[in-house]
């Protein structure tokens, strides 16, 4: 999440000197929280470590009350419920779905392309991390909703000037 705020306020200071106006502390705020549940959604075999560790004892509660959500969602129900619903809207389309949700503010995009451009705490390209999600969910397969998301990626990096 650290790596993913950085970059994004290095391309939202690139984007400012264009002309592109971007609220920086609501997309620093969103970014380090992005990922804040990606716990309640963790598949097994998935994680970037060969050696995954058990789930810590107090994750049981919060797969519990977000049960069947993916991590987008319910991290945006956790804002929302504690009164942060400007960073919600931010932080919940941010992720891979089928339909891809509208992003119409600068800051939905930034961190929906930051995220897909920092894989672990290094900055990749498109096509690199979306080959470690192809590894690590698809077992190295190429999908029509891969492929889809990576075109959605591509675009917004396109339409922002990167």
């Amino acid at each position: 999440c650290d790596a993913v705020a950085d970059f994004a306020e290095v391309l939202r200071t690139t984007l400012e000197q264009h002309g592109t106006i971007a609220r920086p502390k609501a997309l620093r705020a969103a970014c380090l929280v992005h990922d804040l549940l990606r716990f309640v959604d963790f598949q097994p075999g998935a994680g970037h470590e060969d050696d995954e560790p058990e789930d810590p004892p107090e994750w049981s509660i919060w797969k519990k009350k977000f049960d069947g959500m993916r991590h987008e969602k319910a991290c945006a129900e956790f804002l929302r419920e504690r009164n942060f619903p400007e960073l919600a809207d931010i932080v919940e389309p941010h992720g891979c779905m089928n339909p891809s949700p509208d992003r119409p503010t600068i800051e939905q995009k930034l961190l929906f392309y930051t995220d897909k451009r920092v894989m672990s705490d290094q900055i990749v390209s498109l096509d690199e991390r979306f080959a470690d999600f192809r590894k690590r969910y698809t077992s190295g397969k190429f999908t029509k909703d891969g492929d889809t998301w990576l075109r959605e990626a591509k675009n917004i990096e396109s339409n922002l000037g990167f």
